[in-house]
Parts: structure tokens; sequence; C-alpha cells
């Protein structure tokens, strides 16, 4: 009896040492994966498992970590959409994938992008991703951080003011739908209520906003409030702003100050009409005129 039991003793030590080293093993390989995750090279490993259909993606230097990766030196065509940027960050919402939402954000540095709505229907069609028991996911962006970026729509060229694109709501089915859009800038904010079109491509919206956001492009507004609607259908982009309580000073010769601005604007194309007046230099000014800038 105290043999056999002095025997088992060897044997229960060796079993104990084997799952002690099993573990070990594991969490070696758990801890190899989560760096993996945590490094450029894991960023590069799940690009190439990520394709949209119709586009093509291409990336110079790759940093960051999946949950945050930094494409630099990217390049991106698909049908519609043409484009270079120096740098493209991802983040999203790890707790939302629990809830099947995947809630992310985007940032574009130094970018250039053409676009051509005419195109966009002839993207392939896309399927949604779904869980194992075919459930659909919500596919839910948050965020647009943009750094000097520039794009032409139908070859007519505009630059971004430098800010933040927030969705605050989105409700759509079959290729129509309507979003609540949040501007934000150092110059100030504005908010826009979308309504789109996908096949083919068109969309309206109504907007109200600060008009110092024209600091991006003339640094000499200092108060004022814009509202107006844009749309673009057939291929025809077209806008009608109104512009109330305005005040600009004239850069580098502040004594030249003028108030009480109001007027309007008309964008058709390429061609932009203007009428504003106000008060300065002892009394009323008026001012139209036309611009084309292509």
């Amino acid at each position: 009896m105290s043999s056999a039991l002095v025997q088992n003793k060897p044997s229960q030590k060796k079993r104990t040492t084997r799952r002690l080293w099993l573990w070990l093993v594991l969490l070696c390989l758990l801890a190899a994966f989560i760096a993996l995750l945590n490094s450029p090279l894991g960023v590069r490993f799940a690009l190439r498992f990520v394709q949209i259909p119709g586009f093509t993606l291409r990336t110079g230097e790759v940093g960051g970590t999946i949950w945050q990766p930094e494409l630099r030196g990217v390049d991106i065509q698909g049908p519609g959409v043409k484009g270079k940027a120096d740098k493209l960050t991802l983040s999203y919402d790890v707790a939302a994938l629990t809830r099947q939402e995947l809630r992310f954000s985007l940032g574009l540095t130094d970018a250039d992008l053409e676009l051509d709505p005419s195109k966009f229907a002839s993207a392939p069609p896309s399927t949604e991703p779904t869980t194992a028991g075919g459930t659909p996911w919500k596919i839910l962006p948050q965020n647009l951080e943009l750094k000097r970026v520039r794009i032409k729509l139908k070859g007519n060229p505009f630059t971004l003011p430098d800010g933040t694109l927030s969705l605050n709501s989105l409700e759509g089915k079959d290729g129509i739908g309507k979003a609540d859009v949040g501007l934000r800038t150092a110059n100030g904010k504005a908010q826009a209520t979308v309504n789109y079109a996908l096949e083919p491509f068109s969309f309206s919206t109504n907007f109200v906003g600060d008009a110092t956001l024209g600091n991006a492009w003339w640094p000499g507004i200092r108060s004022g409030e814009l509202k107006g609607q844009y749309s673009y259908k057939n291929d025809t982009l077209e806008g009608d702003i109104q512009l109330s309580g305005g005040k600009i000073v004239v850069p580098d010769l502040e004594q030249v100050q003028l108030s009480d601005l109001s007027g309007s604007l008309t964008h058709r194309g390429s061609v932009l009409r203007y009428t504003v007046q106000g008060t300065g230099f002892e009394g009323l000014l008026k001012a139209t005129g036309t611009v084309d800038y292509q």
C-alpha cells in the first residue's frame, strides 16, 4: 500500500508540471498575440483582410496599433473617388462591438481628394457585416478630423476648413436617409440636416452657422450668422446663403471696419453671385459681384 503511494507521487508531480508548462505556453502565445495587435505589424496584417468592394487602398508607412492604426502615404481609388493623404488615422469604440455596433472616427491630414458623385452608383454593392446568427451590424461613423484637406467636386476646387465633422444622428433605409451633422473649428461652428440618396447620388441640406467660419479663407470676420441651403442633383451643385449681423475688420487696417452687415450669396456650379450691405465710413455701403472660380 505504502509502496503504491510513493510511486504515485512522482506521477502526480509530472502531471502538475505539464499543466503548468501548458499554461505558461498559452500565456506566452496570448502575450505574443496582444503584442502583435499593438504593433504596426499587426496593423499591416489586418489591412490584408480589409477590402472595400470596388476600391483599392495603398499605403506606405504603417504605425499605431490595431485599435488605433495610423497610415502614411495613403492612396485610395474607387468609383467616383480618387485621393491621396499624407496621414490617415482610425479609432473605434471597442465596447460598442459587444452591441453589434461599429462606431469609428477618421482623421485626414494633408489630403487631396477628387470626387465625382455621378460615379458613386457604379460601386459594387457591399455586404453589411452580420453575426453568426445573421443579425446585421450597425455601421456608425462618428467624427471626421480634417487638417489641410482639399477637394475637387466634379473638377471644382474647394479647401475645407480645419476642424471636426461630427455625425450626431443617422437614419436610413434602402439607400435613402437623413443625417444631422455638426462642424467645429477654431473659428466657429455650424449645424446641418442632410437628406441624401445613394443611387443616383444626391443630397440637400439646411444649415446654420457662425460667419466667423469664413476666417479659414479671409481672416477679417468678427461676427455674424449664416443660414442657407445646399443641394447636389443631376451633377449640379447649388446653394443659397443669407448673412445677418455681420462685422468685418480689414486685416492690418483695424480702423477700417464694416458692421451691421447683411446680404445673400447664390452658388450655381462654379459661379458665385453676392449682394452685401452694411455700415462703414459713416454711411451705408452696398456691394454686388460675381465670381467664377473655375
